[in-house]
């Protein structure tokens, strides 16, 4: 699992929360689908700040690529300096919550959510 897969995971959670609580008598508030619909309410909030954002360039570009550095580039773009040979620049999508100089991969919250979703799916 990656953390890619955190919105589609956390969605899942929640229809399944729904259904369940669809067939279930008990009053709202006290049933266990309900507190499932919340811990996923929080865990949403937790990771909305912490996105994918701009493409950040560090390191040295080409002359073909060097006005990337200033301007916003596409991840089209970001590939061709990634794939350049004459490039020794790092290129990567920073994280919106935690800045530029964090990659969006490496973010610590959704680094530590993806793993304890994926340790909670994994059998014992």
């Amino acid at each position: 699992m990656t953390d890619a897969d955190l919105p589609a995971i956390l969605k899942a959670m929640r229809d399944r929360a729904g259904f369940e609580a669809a067939c279930t008598a008990e009053p709202i508030g006290t049933r266990s689908c309900d507190d499932v619909t919340l811990l996923v309410m929080a865990i949403e909030d937790v990771l909305k700040p912490h996105q994918p954002g701009r493409v950040t360039i560090l390191g040295a570009l080409c002359k073909h690529h060097e006005n990337h550095r200033h301007f916003s580039i596409t991840s089209t773009e970001a590939d061709g300096v990634r794939a350049c040979p004459d490039c020794t620049a790092t290129v990567y999508n920073s994280c919106t919550g935690c800045g530029p100089q964090v990659n969006v991969d490496a973010c610590p919250v959704r680094t530590v959510i993806t793993r304890a979703l994926a340790a909670a799916r994994t059998p014992a």
